[in-house]
């Protein structure tokens, strides 16, 4: 397994550089970064539909993709995933206690994967986001439930398994209407799962926070992202991006204060 990001671009492309770092301190995986060479010869409309190409772009046969601005915190073994049969990957920011409140349910999680003896969870419960739902239908028809959305900031995919999944998630994103304004490719990769009929295993939401304040989040949190250029509070952050002073260490102390270093699966 590889890990595999977007840095197009001199923001993105230092950005992908510290969260591939933080890739391999935790998880020991090695990462590829898709560059601007790779969008300027993809003809695609926007960098982040470069992640459509990656079984096209390398040979390896299990990805863990990742957003550029996914940062991996604590020791996790995501290698267990390798062959999965079903998409791996965290629900979407779908609930109002995602955005605006901020107020996960680390703790019912946990408590729902320990009843069930399983690493996955079930669909997220709580008042919808319904002007977010509104806008990511806004130029694609779909069916699948919101609560069975996934973030595609963060999933695990095989070649043997999900290469079709990511084709035709391409060629809708292809269609008129397919690239939305706000949210890209993510509208055509829902679109993919729901016409192929492709499962997904759910990683409980420490996998993958939204995180749009500056906070200490708890240490059973494996992933944050940091919405960085978004928010004018992560002005330090992105100062210390352009300046070569942003580390893995730093956004371990920033938000979880020093503690990244505990095992998780």
């Amino acid at each position: 397994m590889i890990g595999v990001t977007i840095g197009v671009g001199s923001y993105y492309s230092a950005l992908a550089e510290v969260a591939a770092g933080c890739l391999k301190k935790q998880t020991d995986l090695d990462s590829v970064i898709l560059s601007d060479r790779h969008f300027l010869e993809s003809g695609l409309h926007h960098p982040a539909a470069l992640k459509f190409r990656v079984f096209d772009l390398l040979s390896a046969c299990n990805i863990l993709y990742y957003d550029a601005d996914w940062f991996c915190v604590k020791k996790w073994r995501p290698q267990a995933f390798a062959q999965h049969r079903r998409v791996v990957a965290c629900h979407d920011f779908v609930l109002a206690t995602d955005w605006p409140a901020q107020t996960f349910d680390f703790e019912a999680e946990a408590a729902e994967c320990l009843a069930s003896g399983r690493v996955f969870v079930g669909e997220p419960k709580g008042p919808l986001r319904q002007d977010y739902i509104a806008d990511v239908k806004r130029s694609m028809v779909l069916g699948l439930p919101p609560r069975r959305w996934i973030n595609t900031g963060m999933f695990i995919v095989n070649r043997a398994h999900h290469w079709h999944w990511l084709d035709r998630g391409e060629y809708l994103y292809r269609q008129p209407g397919g690239h939305h304004d706000k949210y890209f490719e993510q509208p055509a990769m829902l679109q993919a799962l729901e016409h192929l009929g492709i499962s997904v295993d759910y990683l409980p939401r420490t996998h993958n926070v939204l995180v749009t304040r500056l906070s200490v989040w708890p240490d059973s949190v494996v992933g944050l992202h940091i919405k960085m250029s978004k928010h004018q509070e992560f002005a330090d952050l992105i100062r210390a991006l352009h300046e070569a002073r942003l580390t893995p260490d730093t956004i371990e102390e920033m938000f979880l204060g020093g503690m990244g270093e505990r095992i998780s699966i």
